[in-house]
């Protein structure tokens, strides 16, 4: 090979979540160099995980390559040099709305970074969460679903979240068995100005990068043990999460926090930060069951043992 023709290796020096670093010499100019080791595998994981799902609350994968672009190092080095970069390319259903801009658009603090809004179409830019019980359930079971599905696989999502949850409309109910009409909140149909045209959403859970195969009892995975750091998003990350391994806690935990944010609003950041940090402890806010009327003791201690 190029590396072992070019290179003489002296050391490891360093380790990461997808790759190993190694102090070399370069055989001709006598200098040492840091050199990186990537294995194509960790690479093509989230490609080769899409082509093996097939469920109607997972994002519908088509194809994926592998490119060769040029990369201007201009500022790495003393002069400016190109050189090749591997670049992988994952082609999937365009979907034009997260669960977090679906969640959003009730709240003072809409977040832009996910959807253009004058892109969006008419029917789009109306859609909102209501926050009514039956409608965060339906949405709720729908993510259950690919879940627990991901689960039968052997698979660990590990970074659950509204901006990893993809949502879209159609008009019919033959695009998926888990599409949910929006027509059938009892809480939306009470107000005069609700539009009860029957309008189809449906959810599917994306973005594979940090997927891992479950830790089979009293082992951990390969993937676990390249990844020797917690992984995922702060807010939907067990405190006891034991670090790298994969289970299905994780995924748990994180549609604990989701069922959640799907049946309570809330109006800044801040109140966003608090109120999920202490559900992170058990803590739900003090007027939750009232707020959500029948069946919020149920509702309520559902989550706490999800996130528990």
């Amino acid at each position: 090979s190029r590396y072992e023709r070019d290179f003489a290796e002296y050391e490891r020096i360093g380790k990461g979540g997808y790759g190993e670093v190694f102090r070399v010499e370069n055989r001709l100019d006598g200098i040492q160099y840091a050199v990186k080791k990537i294995a194509l595998d960790a690479l093509l994981n989230e490609l080769r995980t899409l082509a093996r799902l097939d469920h109607p609350n997972i994002v519908r994968y088509f194809g994926g390559w592998l490119d060769m672009f040029p990369s201007d190092t201009t500022g790495l080095t003393s002069h400016a040099t190109t050189v090749p970069v591997l670049t992988l390319h994952v082609q999937m259903s365009l979907y034009p709305l997260t669960l977090t801009d679906f969640l959003s658009y009730n709240s003072q603090f809409p977040d832009s970074r996910h959807v253009s809004m004058p892109s969006l179409s008419r029917q789009y830019q109306g859609l909102r969460h209501c926050f009514h019980t039956l409608m965060s359930l339906l949405v709720f079971l729908a993510l259950l679903d690919g879940v627990e599905y991901l689960h039968s696989q052997g698979l660990v999502h590990r970074d659950l979240k509204p901006a990893n949850i993809f949502v879209s409309l159609s008009d019919r109910l033959s695009s998926s068995p888990s599409s949910i009409d929006r027509s059938r909140c009892r809480g939306c149909l009470s107000s005069d100005d609700f539009d009860k045209t029957p309008i189809y959403m449906n959810f599917r859970i994306g973005d594979f990068g940090l997927v891992a195969a479950l830790a089979s009892e009293g082992s951990l995975p390969e993937s676990a043990q390249q990844t020797p750091r917690a992984v995922g998003t702060e807010h939907y990350r067990p405190r006891s999460a034991t670090v790298g391994v994969a289970d299905e806690k994780l995924d748990i935990f994180a549609l604990g926090v989701i069922l959640f944010e799907l049946l309570w609003p809330f109006g800044t950041r801040m109140e966003r930060h608090e109120t999920l940090s202490r559900l992170k402890g058990g803590e739900l806010p003090e007027r939750f069951v009232e707020t959500i009327g029948s069946g919020g003791g149920d509702i309520g201690k559902a989550i706490v043992e999800m996130v528990s």
